[in-house]
């Protein structure tokens, strides 16, 4: 009875081992069990697959581990590395889950290791392995679309803030920081008027959210209000952002300041306003009209009133013609000729015949000069109705006296426009050579640095170069607010730059810092070097003078080398056609033996450059109480 009782057990056992195996079969997992013999016991066919063996896995069973290691190790990467790995499994005996393991052709799998231990007892090990590879390539490439998005959302110039339909900030880029004038810190889960956004500015932007999340819809709107007692123009697009459901989740708005493209705009309207009434208000016919290389003139382009009228066209009507179809067969030179002189000399002066819409033939002479427009060859004619001049040249003699006085009147005319041209010309060339220069400056800087990685010292320099290039773009703003295009009010300028650059290191410490500068003004040659030197010295301060650089990893402050709270000050004075600036700090000073004409700081090399080579300075260091530098140059 017993022995029934036994063989009946080991049936049901084995029953349900079967039953396992065929579990463990058809799973998708590779799966490997060894006995506490280290022999391989079982291994399905996903194990065979995932690890190249060409063997069916009832020809593993039996095998040693050190056996089935050997078979299995070509397959991993670095397989005497994973070799090492199983052996300090097996060492251990602990539970394994989620491991990842790297296998030859750049694959991936996750292992688990499970210890089989029925009633304490070690009795074998079960291996898990499941090829992730898809996965780790959609995370990495979903990572990767990731950083791309918040790299370029991290350095464009426009405000970005993604929000949640609650309409609380989820994220904003550093644009938007700079222009709320608060920490990046507590921007996220604050509302729009939470981060001093002009309560009309919110209003809108609240509504077109709405509008976003409920439609699924974008939306796009130009919204003006006042940002800090300014008039601004903005350009802001608002997007939903789906998740996986395919529901709107949140929004994200991007906000674009256009006041000066809108400026722009303005000025453009006003000056083609201009052009027209002094087109229109002249007292002869023009018209504009294409000249192809070859053959009869092309249509006109453009016509001002008393061509109209001349003709008694309609402006419309006007611009389907061309010279050609309203022009008589009376010319007093050939057609192809005044064309052919058009062409190789660029004007001509003729008579023609035009005959009206009634049918009047109008006799009139044309004054033509080929000019560009838009990359194409047009001619600009001005046409005078001689009807008066050819009845009264049979008659009177001295009428011809009139129509010379005239012709001179409208040549004088002409030369007015060419020397304004000619001034604007001038301005514009002088305008695009300082931008040029700036231009030039910031790119041979760009140079000279190199580029930066994303380390604490790659952080640092970039902070760097951004100060510089922002001190050469505040030289331009600040020409625009005070309304001086070449001269640079300095106490504006500086009080800025130091502000800018105290932004820019924010700190735990406090550091104080002064501008005396009193009225003082310097043209835009000397403002531009001016401004790069106190940029460098001060951004020095602010890095070695009270400490940890501040850089946002770290505290800075403190009190300064005699006890008196960390100052840095910048002064700027003229007398007897002398300027003196000085930059000064109350920190640690400079080692006495440093002589800073030898040093090889890029900052310091830069400072020595643009103070004898831009502003022709003399250069003094005082090292008592901190670190002072004293410039001084001549008007």
């Amino acid at each position: 009875m017993a022995i029934t009782e036994r063989e009946s057990a080991e049936d049901q056992s084995r029953a349900s081992r079967d039953r396992l195996y065929r579990i463990l079969g058809d799973m998708e997992y590779g799966v490997l069990l060894v006995t506490g013999e280290e022999r391989v016991e079982f291994a399905n066919q996903s194990f065979c697959d995932l690890f190249f063996l060409p063997d069916p896995p009832a020809k593993l069973a039996g095998l040693q581990s050190a056996e089935i290691i050997g078979k299995i190790r070509a397959a991993y990467e670095d397989p005497d590395t994973e070799v090492a790995r199983i052996a300090e499994i097996v060492r251990l005996g602990n539970l394994v889950k989620g491991e990842d393991v790297a296998i030859k052709d750049k694959r991936t799998y996750l292992r688990d290791f499970i210890p089989l231990r029925p009633g304490g007892k070690h009795s074998g090990r079960l291996w898990m392995h499941r090829d992730i590879t898809d996965r780790k390539r959609a995370e990495e490439a979903l990572q990767e679309s990731e950083n791309r998005f918040r790299a370029l959302a991290e350095n464009m110039p426009d405000m970005l803030v993604r929000v949640g339909c609650d309409l609380r900030v989820l994220y904003a880029n550093p644009a938007t920081y700079r222009r709320a004038g608060i920490p990046a810190e507590t921007l996220p889960g604050l509302t729009p008027s939470g981060y001093g956004v002009p309560a009309e500015a919110t209003a809108r932007f609240e509504t077109a959210a709405r509008e976003v999340i409920a439609s699924g819809e974008p939306l796009r709107y130009e919204h003006t209000n006042y940002w800090q007692d300014t008039p601004k123009v903005f350009d802001v697009q608002v997007v939903p952002e789906r998740d996986a459901g395919g529901s709107v989740g949140a929004v994200i708005a991007i906000a674009r300041d256009i006041t000066d493209r809108k400026q722009a705009e303005e000025a453009l309207r006003a000056e083609k306003e201009k052009f027209r009434a002094i087109f229109n208000s002249v007292n002869d016919a023009i018209h504009i009209h294409e000249l192809p290389e070859e053959g009869p003139p092309g249509k006109f382009i453009e016509v001002n009133d008393v061509a109209c009228a001349m003709v008694q066209y309609s402006r419309e009507e006007l611009l389907t013609m061309s010279p050609l179809d309203f022009a008589t067969e009376y010319h007093n030179r050939p057609v192809e000729q005044i064309l052919r002189n058009l062409r190789t000399e660029g004007h001509d002066f003729f008579e023609t015949g035009h005959r009206r819409k009634d049918g009047v033939i109008l006799p009139v002479e044309i004054n033509a000069h080929v000019v560009t427009m838009d990359g194409k060859m047009v001619v600009v004619s001005v046409i005078r109705d001689i009807s008066e001049r050819k009845r009264a040249e049979d008659e009177l003699i001295g009428k011809n006296t009139s129509l010379n006085v005239l012709n001179r009147e409208l040549s004088l005319r002409e030369k007015d426009l060419e020397r304004a041209l000619a001034d604007k010309e001038v301005l514009l060339s002088e305008i695009h050579h300082r931008v040029k220069n700036n231009l030039t400056a910031f790119i041979s800087l760009l140079s000279l640095e190199g580029s930066t990685g994303d380390t604490p010292a790659g952080k640092l320099l970039r902070q760097d170069l951004q100060n510089r290039a922002r001190s050469m773009a505040l030289i331009h703003e600040t020409l625009y607010r005070t309304h001086m295009y070449n001269k640079v009010d300095m106490e504006v300028y500086l009080n800025d730059l130091l502000g800018q650059i105290a932004r820019s290191f924010w700190t735990a410490g406090p550091v104080r810092t002064v501008v005396d500068v009193r009225g003082v003004v310097l043209d835009i040659k000397r403002a531009t070097p001016a401004g790069l030197i106190v940029n460098e010295l001060v951004t020095n301060s602010f890095k070695y003078a009270f400490g940890k650089p501040a850089d946002g990893s770290g505290k800075q402050g403190g009190a300064g080398s005699s006890g008196e709270p960390s100052t840095i000050s910048v002064s700027l004075s003229k007398n007897d056609g002398m300027y003196e600036m000085t930059v000064k700090d109350n920190g640690a000073g400079l080692p006495p033996e440093l002589d800073i004409t030898k040093i090889r700081s890029l900052g310091l090399k830069l400072v020595n450059f643009l103070a004898r080579h831009q502003l022709r300075s003399t250069i003094e260091v005082k090292r008592d109480h901190g670190t002072e530098f004293v410039f001084r140059f001549r008007e």
